[in-house]
């Protein structure tokens, strides 16, 4: 029984925006087999606690209990503050139903000094008698944002699953609806690229602690459920699975990379078997996340090797120097070419980011990068002092916006500018054509395969997993690039850097001015 003064003081905390010990204290939830216990944190939503934010967007595997918790959050800051307007938004009508349920035991398990008296107790709506607090439940299609008017904490549960519209109003009611010191929580697990959630999520991660949503992933091993017992009495497990079994090749890759006990990946062997006998194999990745990268590609077509890049993502790192849009994982070798492809947007918000990518010529490694979004004679400046301490890199810009770049450079007297074409008709530049594109996917397939490409910047190689076939409405392909909601910039420009590298081999290590085919390389370089 809690005292008084302890209820006091769980409830300050709460007002002060940390309900978790009030939860622990007063709440209980039910379990997948229908047991009543107390509520508890679990390793994703301990993870989640410690990362509260007042706006938050979360990827995470499927029953990591995330709704629960975020539910049981509004539940606890309505008790605890007067006039505290909750709205709570699922996927489906029968989640929602659920909701309304996991409210209902809320109250009934608190005690009767706790338990609040209702005003209003409908299936779509709570109201709390003494304090005016509320809490308004329902579906994608079925919640009114207009009539729940101004609220403290709108919760979106299982955002990639609302169909496309019912996803922009929320966003939208998130954006005006909730004022700047109230709450807005998007979760999800994955659900294939494009949507408004894999477009949420990619843009906050991608921005980092400037960003104006909080990125939170959590990958199902951190699930604490998901572990599988050689002597399970519910779940079959074969022979070869018992014991101090060995991995195979892919397996103990994962094993490495994750620290996975033998628990985990029996219970990864089973679960993959159990969708793999059910034809829904392609959806492990997608329901049971191992990064939050390849999750959003189970029902898609990529471009280039998943497992590759996979792995090369993985291996991504702290760079050595990372000041304003320039970044460097290496520095410049002695006696090392190197090319910098940059690819110009028009620099305006909402667009792509300038991007520009330093490759070995030698190699084929992304030493650098030059990122941001910025005026196009500001990222030509920083271009320029980039590409003179990689020894006056072959500066290749992409010719398609990059007018403004190229004038820049010249202006600054860069000496080692790339030209396109042949003899008098050669001009300053590479075009991104239906021509070129194709080469420029067929080169960065092959390196990646050869092991000629390796880059650590996480945006690139998260945007080459991303960069996809486009089909037509028969299914004939229709070209390559990023899904709906996404940037390509860095793709590009590393896609760029790696042609013009594989179909200049021989001329990498020389001066002068050189020409093969029909491409012509400036008069200090390549």
């Amino acid at each position: 029984m809690i005292t008084r003064e302890e209820l006091e003081r769980l409830t300050l905390q709460c007002q002060a925006g940390n309900p978790v010990p009030w939860m622990e204290a007063l709440l209980s939830v039910e379990t997948k087999d229908n047991q009543v216990v107390p509520f508890q944190l679990g390793a994703v939503t301990r993870k989640i606690a410690e990362s509260l934010s007042r706006r938050m967007v979360i990827l995470k595997p499927r029953q990591a209990w995330a709704t629960t918790f975020f539910q049981g959050i509004g539940f606890a800051f309505a008790c605890c503050i007067p006039g505290f307007k909750v709205g709570l938004v699922l996927h489906e009508d029968k989640a929602a139903e659920r909701a309304f349920k996991r409210v209902h035991l809320f109250l009934d398990v608190l005690g009767d000094e706790q338990r609040p008296e209702l005003s209003y107790d409908r299936e779509d709506f709570i109201e709390l008698k003494a304090n005016r607090s509320s809490i308004s439940i329902g579906s994608s299609r079925g919640f009114d944002f207009g009539r729940a008017g101004t609220l403290n904490m709108l919760i979106l549960s299982e955002f990639a699953f609302y169909e496309q519209q019912d996803a922009k109003d929320a966003i939208d009611a998130a954006l005006n609806a909730v004022p700047k010191h109230g709450w807005a929580v998007v979760e999800s697990t994955p659900n294939g690229l494009g949507n408004p959630f894999h477009t949420l999520y990619t843009n906050a991660r991608e921005q980092g602690q400037g960003a104006a949503w909080r990125a939170i992933f959590s990958p199902w091993f951190a699930h604490e459920e998901y572990k599988l017992d050689e002597n399970d009495p519910y779940i079959f497990v074969p022979a070869e699975d018992r014991g101090l079994f060995t991995p195979g090749p892919a397996e103990l890759e994962l094993v490495m990379r994750h620290s996975l006990s033998h628990d985990q990946l029996r219970w990864w062997r089973w679960k993959l078997r159990e969708l793999t006998e059910a034809g829904e194999e392609h959806l492990f990745a997608q329901n049971y996340p191992e990064d939050d990268v390849s999750c959003w590609l189970s029902s898609q077509e990529g471009a280039y090797p998943q497992d590759v890049l996979q792995r090369m993502f993985s291996e991504c790192r702290t760079p050595l120097y990372n000041v304003g849009p320039v970044t460097k994982w290496k520095l410049a070798d002695a006696g090392t070419r190197y090319i910098l492809f940059a690819d110009c947007s028009e620099g305006v918000v909402g667009g792509d980011e300038q991007y520009a990518v330093v490759l070995s010529a030698v190699t084929g490694e992304q030493v650098a990068r030059v990122r941001g979004m910025m005026p196009q004679d500001e990222f030509a400046r920083h271009c320029d002092e980039v590409g003179r301490f990689y020894h006056k890199a072959l500066m290749v810009p992409e010719r398609n916006n990059g007018a403004l770049f190229i004038d820049v450079l010249k202006r600054l007297g860069y000496p080692n500018i790339y030209k396109h074409g042949e003899g008098p008709e050669a001009r300053e530049g590479f075009p991104t054509t239906a021509i070129t594109k194709p080469k420029m996917v067929a080169a960065m397939v092959s390196a990646l395969k050869s092991g000629e490409f390796r880059s650590y910047d996480d945006v690139v190689v998260r945007q080459l997993l991303e960069y996809r076939r486009l089909r037509d409405r028969n299914g004939l392909l229709a070209g390559y690039g990023a899904p709906t909601g996404s940037h390509d910039d860095g793709a590009m420009a590393a896609m760029g850097a790696n042609l013009i590298r594989m179909t200049m081999p021989q001329v990498q290590m020389h001066s002068g001015p050189r020409q093969v085919g029909y491409y012509k390389v400036g008069r200090d370089g390549m």
